[in-house]
């Protein structure tokens, strides 16, 4: 499955920041808290962000910032009990002015709209979910985030624990088969 190269920083190892736009976030984070922006490897404020999560325990990611989520966003594609259910674009949240501060999802709703999967996304969420261990029936429910790569589609994460389904921005049908699978469970 392609994935978005990534290099993992624990506390106390070096970074080396890729040549061109990188990213870098903690790896547990929500709504892009301490998620940064950065143009190359001698933007001091991405070694201060990696040095502030290290100060606090946390392990960094670094990744090449691919530049066609400026172009197609990102794309969310929501599965329940491993069937595909609905899939949203969202805007680009980082920019180049570095850090982030966490997102609120209030906020950012406005520019969420529900699409239809290509059949490229869906091969690549699916592929995601075939990863999972143990299974995607595992899953209740489960949010592939993808973004433009250079050859296709690529996952940005897999979000499987308290994640945003964006059922206010998804239609009639996408909020029923929702409401469907939440009482199957019961």
């Amino acid at each position: 499955m392609p994935t978005i190269p990534t290099v993992f920083v624990p506390p106390g190892s070096p970074v080396v920041l890729p040549e061109g736009d990188c990213v870098v976030k903690p790896t547990v984070s929500g709504s892009a808290a301490d998620t940064g922006r950065f143009r190359g490897p001698d933007d001091p404020r991405a070694a201060a962000l990696v040095a502030r999560l290290h100060a606090q325990g946390r392990t960094a990611m670094v990744q090449p910032y691919l530049p066609g989520i400026d172009r197609d966003g990102e794309t969310s594609v929501v599965f329940l009990g491993g069937v595909l259910s609905h899939a949203l674009r969202r805007e680009p949240l980082l920019t180049v002015d570095g850090v982030r501060p966490a997102v609120v999802v209030a906020d950012v709703l406005e520019t969420v709209r529900e699409v239809a999967v290509t059949p490229a996304q869906r091969q690549v969420a699916e592929a995601a979910l075939d990863a999972v261990p143990g299974g995607r029936h595992r899953l209740s429910y489960v949010r592939v985030d993808l973004v433009p790569g250079p050859a296709g589609p690529v996952v940005l994460e897999l979000e499987a624990t308290d994640c945003f389904l964006f059922l206010s921005c998804a239609s009639a049908e996408s909020r029923r088969r929702f409401a469907e699978h939440v009482a199957a469970q019961i």
